[in-house]
C-alpha cells in the first residue's frame, strides 16, 4: 500500500504528458482570442496587431506583432506612437502550459483515499490553472516589447512586466503551479474531511 501514492503520481504525470502532446497545440490555437484579449488588458500601452501560433523549426511559438497605442513614458522620456513602427516578440507555446499542467498534476496526485476526491480537486483547480495559462504568454510577450523600449530609451529603468517575466522564466511557473495545485488539494481535502467528521445529517421529524 505504501507505494500506491507514488504509483498514482507517476501514472497521473504520464497521462497528462500524453494529453499535452496530443492536444497542447490545439489548446493554444483555440485560446488565441482569449490570449489576445488578455494581452490588451495587461498591456494597454500597446496595440496587438496580430497574434499567431507558428512553427519555428521544431518548436511551436506564439508570435505577436505590436505597435505603440498611445503616448507612453519610458523612464523620463515620452514616446510618441507611430503606426509605422511595429515590433515583434515570441515565446515557446509550451512554456505557458507548464505551470497549469503542474498545478493540475499536483491537485490530482496529492494523496487521497477516494478517486472522487481527486476528481473534485481537479475541477476546483481548473479555473486557477486556466487563468495562469491565459496570463503567462501575454506577460512574456508584452515584457519583451517593454524590454526593447527600455533598452532603447531608458536602460535600467523599472517596469512591472519585466519583473513578472523574469519571475516566470526563473522557475516561477513551477513554483506557482505547484502552489496552486497543492492549495486546491489541501482546501478540498479539508472540506471533505470536515463533512465526513460531522457525519450524515439526521432527517427532520
Amino acid at each position: 500500500m505504501s507505494g500506491l501514492p507514488l504509483l498514482w503520481a507517476v501514472a497521473t504525470a504520464l497521462v497528462m504528458l500524453v494529453a499535452l502532446l496530443l492536444s497542447g497545440e490545439w489548446l493554444v490555437r483555440a485560446s488565441i482570442p482569449a490570449l489576445h484579449s488578455m494581452f490588451e488588458w495587461i498591456a494597454p500601452d500597446f496595440q496587438l496587431q496580430r497574434l499567431e501560433l507558428q512553427r519555428d523549426k521544431a518548436d511551436q511559438v506564439l508570435r505577436a506583432w505590436v505597435t505603440l497605442g498611445r503616448y507612453t513614458f519610458v523612464g523620463a522620456q515620452l514616446i510618441t506612437p507611430d503606426p509605422r513602427g511595429m515590433a515583434q516578440a515570441s515565446t515557446l507555446a509550451v512554456h505557458g502550459l507548464q505551470g497549469p499542467l503542474l498545478a493540475l498534476w499536483a491537485a490530482v496526485a496529492w494523496p487521497a483515499a477516494a478517486v472522487r476526491t481527486r476528481l473534485l480537486r481537479l475541477l476546483v483547480c481548473l479555473p486557477a490553472a486556466a487563468l495562469m495559462f491565459l496570463l503567462d504568454a501575454p506577460v512574456v510577450l508584452a515584457a519583451s516589447i517593454w524590454q526593447f523600449l527600455v533598452d532603447a530609451h531608458a536602460p535600467g529603468s523599472w517596469q512591472p512586466l519585466l519583473i513578472a517575466r523574469d519571475l516566470l522564466q526563473g522557475g516561477g511557473r513551477f513554483v506557482i503551479g505547484l502552489a496552486i495545485g497543492a492549495g486546491c488539494a489541501i482546501a478540498v481535502s479539508g472540506t471533505v474531511g470536515i463533512r465526513l467528521a460531522r457525519g450524515p445529517v439526521a432527517p427532520a421529524e
